[in-house]
């Protein structure tokens, strides 16, 4: 073997004349490059200009810090010590993006347009003791793919230019070397089957192969060769150790061919594990026992270099990183990693989907099979990924690409074809959309499945009440496994705070515009605030989206989206983890573990927030994917957050079978007079057994009666006028509860996080919201810093409102975190001294007859009457009134829809006509002809203008897939919105759209079951 890697002449081809020019035969270099590597570690291409400004383009990715797009030409001149004619030469290039064309001393070789497996020539006929090698690589779109897919794209991984694995000549004395070992599974054999030809047919050859049960030798055997020979082999194991995630069990398989004189002219060395996945009746099986796919989503984020990693230690450490957070499975999202990721991942024990490098969706400029290079490339790409990484048992599931839509033919049959190659893998058309099962397909993944969701973002109300959502009705309508899609995507404030890890090939310029935002708006000092207290309130989101799985009988599993933040997209930090795959101090392994985890007790109950002379009942439930096991030791108890036990029960169970399992009956207890005020509690449950030990927890809130009385009086209003300020002045207290049609720039609050980016799905939605510990209210109202289930009622409806710098030491006791685009200081809850007296502002939602808005009453009255309400932060009547529109302004927007026409591509009847939807009258209504997807809504302005937002009343809670379209002519229309929203309580969808248009489309794409397709109010503003 040569290395060939190290310094090559390069120069650019940026107008593609190289090969009109003959450069194949020489050309004048624009200097060296360095292999392996990209064009970005060696400094060639134009840079990104960062403004300074917090903008849609600048939020977009991360950037490199040298992007070229074009051929780039390579030369290098080597000797080959000892060559022999009588051998055969091959060049291999281990990754290369995109198509390389290789030329020796000018004679063409051929060419390769892998994006995902090692592109190899054969140069045998042109070799010689000296040489130069030319070699040509093009990175521009050559089949016509588009930009979306993680192997292709600038979103993430970078749209790179040159070879980042290794680079070396191979000299063999075989003429034709295919050699295939692998496990039979049924058979309890491993197999050889070689096809050997051998250039030299003077020689005389043998084969040794060795069989090692990790390190100690099992079989062995000889065979002597013929100068073209066949061997199909088999070894039969006397006992077979499995390979799954628990017990990553591989035989070692060492082949070597000496010649006559015992010299080694050929060595071969795989991995073997022994697993197989099969069916039954819809659930999962491997090696005949259930399994559950605890995934996550790797997009090939790898910001030091732009590329991903080739060698076997840096897959390690982050395969080693996610299965410590509890999962086993990992979907690479339409691309397949390399050599590498596959060795590391079987010695690690996590279950890999590899997808093709498709991303080819309806909303795209176009659809799979609109070029004519799909029909061909994208099955040879499949087939040689199947061909080259298929042997590792860590290569468990493919799936053809990313939320496919086009020409499915292309799908069945890359299918078809895979599936004569390797049987041993898991096989699926797309990775989502609701659609028929092809009978060639084993799994399914979705979000829902005939309309039934399988992911929690459908049952978001029910996930924030309690523990009792499950997927079951979803996964009765298929018959093969289903894996819930993508679930999650709960926005996290991004942590600043790691900018500094940036220090390779790509620039943080989004999170360099964000922070530059908030340091004008003097905010920074609260960033990593945001970034924690959203991402607890998106991990209590993420645990519940978990549970609500592995709480479903017979599914599949699920992929999350993700364990790691999304640099492209704009900025989709969604992740526990940030993008370099490193924590950022919201949770940890352990905590992450307990209800992630190859065993996790479960806890299923309607209600988190009671009070304590209510009964609370639970059901235990024990996910098991670990092993059948026996004389199992069953403990709950409640504790208070200090630890303090106040109910516990213990037992032994005979034992617990693999896969959901009904450990007791139902729990039931009462707090009564074990708590003296309102408090956080926390249900445990543990089980024991063989000196193991698996948790789990959920927090609770359990409210009390106040006792307390007070006689001090304050003042309630939801307006100010003069009186009421002069007896403040004067030192009576104001609980100020305005309506938000008299605040400035009152702006809508949501409980949930914003879904993946407030800029790739444009939304003002916020994340969350901090809490001021300090202020003696919260003692009254147990809460953490962060907004946890207990503050959804009050804020869901509720509005929040903009405050300024310039009130002295003002801190709100309850702050809105924003989303990123949209920084801002609102609050919802604050309070001010002004002059003798006090006022308490609260615009939380407090209309709801729920325990916790009760209990939150009361505190907020009890707090007011107290000696303790004293608030630090001064305010004068000028700053007051900043928040409130003055007598004379309106606080109504010009609805640019009222007057216009609508059409729509269908109407339930004659009482829905689409006419309703932009006119005052809330009670009549534009309903589809039915609920499928598809339907559209049309609103002609009459001519065209400037539009800023949109608001669209639904009819019903659900969760909508819209698309906005704007047009200038009603012929050309350019897509503003591609989104995804779930309505709950408020059914209102927002939008903004920040462009010129006269029409205006509404489609809904897609809905859940339940959820109608209509409209009742729509507002353009």
């Amino acid at each position: 073997m040569y290395d060939i890697s190290g310094s090559w002449s390069y120069k650019l081809d940026s107008d593609d004349t190289g090969s009109k020019n003959h450069w194949y035969q020489g050309f004048n270099e624009d200097g060296e490059f360095t292999f392996p590597g990209s064009n970005t570690d060696n400094n060639i291409g134009s840079s990104y200009v960062y403004d300074g400004k917090l903008s849609k383009e600048n939020v977009h990715m991360l950037r490199s810090r040298y992007s070229y797009i074009g051929k780039i030409w390579f030369k290098k001149r080597i000797k080959l010590d000892g060559f022999d004619e009588r051998k055969v030469y091959k060049i291999i290039f281990e990754r290369i993006m995109w198509q390389s064309s290789l030329w020796i001393n000018g004679n063409f070789i051929g060419t390769c347009d892998s994006l995902s497996t090692s592109h190899v020539f054969d140069i045998t006929e042109f070799t010689a003791p000296s040489m130069e090698i030319t070699l040509c690589i093009d990175n521009r779109d050559i089949h016509e793919i588009g930009t979306a897919p993680s192997a292709y794209t600038e979103e993430t991984q970078t749209i790179w230019n040159g070879a980042i694995g290794k680079i070396h000549i191979v000299e063999s004395v075989l003429k034709e070397e295919k050699i295939n070992v692998f496990a039979d599974f049924d058979g309890e054999s491993i197999v050889l089957n070689a096809d050997l030809e051998f250039m030299d047919t003077s020689e005389q050859y043998k084969l040794n192969i060795n069989i090692y049960d990790e390190t100690k030798l099992i079989d062995s055997a000889v065979y002597s060769l013929k100068k073209k020979d066949v061997l199909n082999e088999k070894f039969k194991l006397n006992s077979i150790n499995y390979w799954d995630e628990n017990n990553p069990h591989l035989y070692k398989v060492k082949i070597s061919i000496e010649n006559h004189a015992g010299t080694n002219v050929l060595n071969f060395s795989k991995s073997i594990g022994f697993r197989k996945f099969t069916n039954n009746r819809g659930q999962m099986l491997l090696n005949n026992n259930p399994v559950f796919l605890r995934g996550t989503v790797d997009c090939c984020i790898f910001p030091k270099t732009g590329y991903p990693p080739m060698d076997i230690d840096s897959w390690k450490k982050i395969l080693t990183k996610i299965k410590s957070y509890g999962f086993n499975h990992v979907r690479y999202h339409s691309w397949c990693p390399p050599e590498a990721a596959f060795d590391a991942a079987d010695q690690l024990g996590l279950y890999l989907q590899v997808e093709g490098p498709i991303w080819l969706d309806d909303y795209m400029p176009f659809v799979l099979g609109d070029k004519p290079d799909h029909y061909t490339f994208f099955e040879r790409e499949s087939a040689q990924i199947v061909d080259e990484y298929g042997d590792h048992p860590s290569f468990c599931f493919f799936s053809c690409g990313n939320e496919l839509r086009g020409d499915n033919t292309i799908l069945r049959n890359i299918v078809k074809k895979l599936k004569t190659m390797n049987k041993s893998i898991l096989y699926t058309c797309t990775s989502n959309w609701d659609r028929s099962v092809y009978p060639e397909e084993d799994f399914f993944i979705a979000q829902t499945v005939e309309k039934k969701p399988v992911r929690g973002q459908y049952y978001l109300d029910e996930l924030s009440n309690g523990t009792n959502v499950n997927f079951n009705d979803a996964i009765k309508q298929r018959d093969i496994p289903i894996i819930s899609h993508e679930v999650g995507q709960y926005s996290i404030y991004p942590r600043i705070q790691e900018i500094s890890k940036y220090n390779g090939n790509l620039l943080p310029v989004n999170f360099e515009a964000i922070k530059d935002d908030l340091i004008k708006k003097n905010m920074v000092e609260e960033a990593e605030v945001f970034t924690h207290d959203s991402g607890r309130l998106a991990f209590e989101l993420y645990k519940s989206e978990v549970e609500a799985a592995l709480g479903t009988d017979r599914m599949g599993g699920f992929q999350l989206l993700g364990l790691n933040d999304f640099t492209g997209q704009s900025t989709a930090t969604v992740g526990m983890l940030d993008s370099f795959w490193e924590d950022k101090n919201i949770t940890n392994a352990d905590e992450f573990k307990q209800f992630n985890n190859t065993i996790v007790p479960l806890a299923i109950f309607k209600k988190r927030n009671f009070y304590s002379n209510e009964l609370f009942s639970f059901l235990p439930k024990v996910a098991n994917y670990l092993k059948d096991i026996k004389k199992v030791d069953f403990y709950w108890s409640l504790k208070n957050r200090e630890g303090k036990v106040l109910i516990e029960k213990n037992c032994n169970i005979k034992n617990i079978s693999t896969g959901l399992n009904n450990v007791k009956e139902i729990q039931s207890f009462t707090v009564g007079d074990k708590i003296s005020k309102s408090e956080q509690l926390v249900l445990e449950m543990k089980i024991r057994f063989d000196d193991e030990t698996y948790e789990n927890s959920w927090n609770l809130w359990c409210y009390k009666s106040l006792d307390k009385k007070y006689n001090k009086y304050f003042i309630q209003s939801n307006y100010i006028d003069d009186e009421i300020m002069r007896r403040v002045y004067n030192g009576e207290n104001l609980l100020l509860e305005p309506k938000s049609r008299f605040i400035k720039n009152a702006e809508k609050t949501t409980f949930f996080s914003v879904f993946w980016s407030p800029v790739h799905f444009m939304s003002k939605d916020s994340c969350g919201a901090h809490i001021d510990l300090n202020c003696p209210l919260f003692e009254l109202f147990p809460t953490d810093s962060y907004t946890n289930f207990q503050w959804k009622d009050l804020l869901t409806g509720a509005f929040s409102i903009k405050y300024p710098d310039t009130i002295e030491n003002f801190q709100p006791l309850v702050q809105v975190i924003p989303n990123f685009f949209n920084n801002r200081k609102n609050f919802v809850l604050a309070e001010f001294k002004f002059g003798k007296g006090n006022i308490l502002i609260n615009t939380l939602n407090m209309t709801k007859d729920t325990p916790a808005v009760k209990a939150f009453k009361k505190s907020v009255n009890c707090y007011l009457q107290s000696d303790e309400f004293h608030p630090l932060s001064e305010i004068d009547k000028k700053q007051l009134e900043i928040f409130f529109y003055k007598d004379g302004e309106t606080p109504e927007k010009n609805n640019l829809a009222l007057g216009c026409k609508s059409f729509a591509d269908s109407q339930k009847g004659s009482d829905y006509d689409p006419n309703n939807a932009i006119d005052k009258n809330l009670d009549k209504v534009w309903k589809a002809s039915d609920n499928d997807g598809g339907h559209w809504l049309k609103i002609n302005l009459g001519e065209e203008k400037y539009l800023t937002s949109l608001e669209i009343d639904t009819l019903s809670k659900g969760v909508y897939y819209y698309n906005v379209d704007i047009s200038s002519d009603d012929v050309v229309y350019h897509k503003v919105v591609n989104s995804t929203v779930s309505t709950q309580d408020d059914l209102t969808v927002t939008a903004s759209l920040n462009d010129n248009a006269r029409y205006v489309k509404i489609t809904f794409t897609d809905c859940n079951e339940g959820a109608t397709v209509g409209v009742r109010s729509i507002r353009i503003y």
